[in-house]
């Protein structure tokens, strides 16, 4: 071969290189405008479609069984996942803390190379308030399914239970046990769930190194796109109380300032009237300052260096909204109200329902010591009906790196880190007794916006993308790769899903 045509060959293959890749400085920057990146090499491959099937079918399956709580009656749902668990030769028990409130665990054994990883759902949903006049329940209708507990969260807890049958069938041992735990009662406190099913059982807890539960906090860009994945390592802390005001019966038409429904209405009035003092936990201060890049211009700042926004005379706590804003204080709302007897007549006993919500780190004690001196009337009684206490996990570097690199292989370029729930979650119990516990939300849209609300459902493509991220991240916790998981195929063919498109 001549000289000259050996040199051509070569600058012709550097032109071609430098060719390629001045496009990169602009994919950087649409990634960063966008959310998303190229894919890695490793995201080729995806759920097989059958698989992702059965999982919407199960997924309408689950929602049609009726487990709001109260009164609870999660024993059908239990059965529901012990059936499909046993058809795919996983063993699981159904352990009942009252007739018909049950709690299920199965495993899958690893080699022992590394603890446990439990995957934590509840088979609870709150009651609907009002008719529900949305389509029924596990219908799939203009790619959404519908159902109270589409997202609290059944939806997730279907995702759970495919990543033990995906591991079940890729037939390779994991390096350490996968543990499915649902649980009764989360909705209610959890004192008939996972709080009685850890002090019954507390071997649950042991050879532990990882609690994936709900609760999660992601942020996402007006268009949609996934900015940031919150793992979420530490809530809010519980305190239901019951206020009882006596007062002597009388008669409606009567002068009675003294009156037990007189005495409650002026208590809750100084309650609700009260303001404890803002500020910022570290770790809300913390979650703030990750999130300060995804705020619009003139929250930018203030999310930066929260506590120098909260020393403003006047802060603008309420044009955060009601999510961020509760994380900055301590609050309280009145849930019910009932008095006994017919309308013309005064009840000698008024009750009050209050769901107060502490800082993360806030003790109990010290607040409602603040109360009692609010409340400062021999005639009203504050009962505790449930009370929890400060508990944080922290961030564990593997669970995030391997979120982060799920997340790059499906093209989103999305920033992993820590967030704070302003709601309680089952994960408190694990954190109590000093055992690492994580949020983390696979889907794309926001949590908070969908639950506890009328109308409740997962979009498919939403559910789809978190079914996918939540194995590949799952697979790596115990071992694998998740292409062992997704050559599984199809484990059950779809056959139930009502679907009106």
């Amino acid at each position: 071969m001549p000289t000259r045509w050996v040199y051509g060959w070569f600058l012709w293959c550097i032109l071609l290189i430098l060719l390629g890749s001045t496009d990169l400085p602009i994919r950087a920057a649409e990634a960063k405008q966008t959310g998303k990146i190229p894919p890695d090499s490793g995201s080729a491959q995806r759920l097989p479609e059958p698989f992702v099937r059965e999982a919407l079918e199960l997924l309408g399956r689950f929602l049609q069984i009726d487990t709001s709580n109260p009164p609870g009656r999660e024993l059908e749902a239990a059965k529901f996942l012990a059936e499909r668990l046993y058809r795919a030769g996983i063993e699981s028990r159904i352990l009942q803390s009252a007739p018909g409130r049950a709690n299920l665990i199965a495993r899958i054994p690893g080699t022992g190379k590394g603890k446990a990883v439990v995957l934590l759902q509840h088979l609870d949903v709150v009651p609907a308030v009002e008719e529900d006049t949305g389509p029924p329940a596990g219908t799939l209708e203009g790619g959404v399914v519908w159902g109270r507990g589409a997202v609290d969260m059944k939806g997730l807890g279907i995702t759970q239970l495919m990543c033990l049958l995906a591991v079940k069938a890729a037939g390779v041992p994991p390096d350490r046990d996968l543990v499915l735990v649902a649980t009764a009662d989360e909705e209610m406190g959890g004192k008939l769930g996972a709080d009685w099913l850890l002090k019954n059982h507390p071997e649950l807890v042991r050879s532990v190194e990882l609690v994936l539960a709900e609760g999660g906090a992601n942020c996402t860009s007006e268009d949609g796109a996934l900015q940031y994945v919150g793992l979420e390592l530490t809530q809010k802390v519980p305190v239901w109380l019951r206020i009882s005001a006596h007062g002597r019966p009388a008669h409606g038409a009567l002068w009675m300032p003294d009156s037990a429904t007189a005495r409650l209405t002026r208590v809750l009035h100084r309650i609700l009237t009260w303001r404890s003092p803002l500020r910022a936990s570290p770790a809300v201060a913390e979650y703030f300052r990750r999130l300060a890049p995804y705020q619009s211009e003139g929250w930018k700042t203030w999310f930066a260096d929260v506590e120098a926004g909260l020393k403003d005379p006047v802060p603008d706590v309420a044009g955060l909204g009601p999510y961020y804003a509760a994380l900055l204080q301590n609050t309280v709302n009145v849930m019910q109200i009932e008095t006994e007897g017919p309308p013309n007549i005064l009840s000698g006993v008024g009750t009050a329902l209050l769901d107060c919500r502490l800082q993360p780190d806030r003790n109990p004690e010290s607040f409602l010591w603040d109360l009692q001196n609010i409340v400062h009337d021999a005639g009203v009684q504050l009962e505790v009906v449930l009370r929890g206490r400060p508990a944080a996990s922290l961030e564990p570097a593997r669970l995030t790196r391997m979120v982060d690199k799920a997340l790059k292989e499906m093209g989103q370029s999305s920033e992993v880190g820590p967030a704070v729930q302003p709601g309680f979650t089952d994960a408190r119990f694990f954190r109590e007794r000093g055992v690492t516990a994580v949020g983390f939300w696979p889907f794309r849209h926001a949590e908070g916006g969908m639950t506890h609300s009328e109308g409740e459902s997962l979009e498919e493509e939403d559910f789809r993308f978190g079914l996918e991220l939540y194995l590949r991240v799952v697979a790596r916790l115990v071992g694998l790769e998740p292409s062992q998981l997704f050559r599984t195929g199809a484990l059950e063919p779809p056959s139930s899903l009502s679907s009106r498109r």
